[in-house]
């Protein structure tokens, strides 16, 4: 119920104090500021505060995330150039290897087929190579480690 107004509880002591209401409330207002902030004061306070950090890591986290995505761009366009100047300097040295062994007495279509057999082969190797790599990519300890944790947890429920 709002007396701020009306008569109230302390009615006398508003009426009886110069400035009437007005005193009073600069008088509450004096009061609040010695006893000092209020626990729900504090507690949104903490809210706020905890709010705005949250706020602050995701727009960092954010910011970050776009210039990494920039940056893989940038990465991804120069080694396409590179991988084709590469291929370029492979094809030169390649068609002079070629050339050096035909002129050398050998039949040019079986210098050429002897040549794209041999890359063929380098290849095949290297894609070999990197498919049994790529078990590492599966995170091996990482799943095992979520095994042991599940096997665990498993083991603890059916026990009472």
């Amino acid at each position: 119920m709002d007396t701020a107004g009306g008569s109230g509880p302390d009615f006398e002591t508003r009426q009886a104090s110069p400035g009437g209401e007005a005193a009073a409330a600069r008088a509450e207002a004096a009061q609040r500021a010695t006893e000092g902030p209020s626990i729900s004061d504090n507690l949104n306070a903490v809210y706020a505060s905890a709010r705005q950090a949250f706020a602050d890591f995701v727009e960092l986290v954010t910011l970050e995330l776009h210039r990494a995505g920039i940056t893989f761009m940038w990465m991804l366009a120069w080694s396409t150039f590179a991988v084709l100047l590469v291929v370029t300097a492979w094809l030169g040295l390649m068609a002079g290897l070629a050339l050096w062994i035909i002129s050398h007495g050998y039949a040019a279509a079986g210098v050429v087929l002897g040549i794209a057999l041999a890359n063929l082969i380098g290849g095949a190797a290297i894609m070999l190579w990197c498919v049994k790599s790529g078990k590492d990519m599966l995170l091996p300890a990482t799943r095992r480690q979520l095994r042991i944790t599940a096997a665990q947890t498993a083991a603890e429920a059916k026990s009472p």
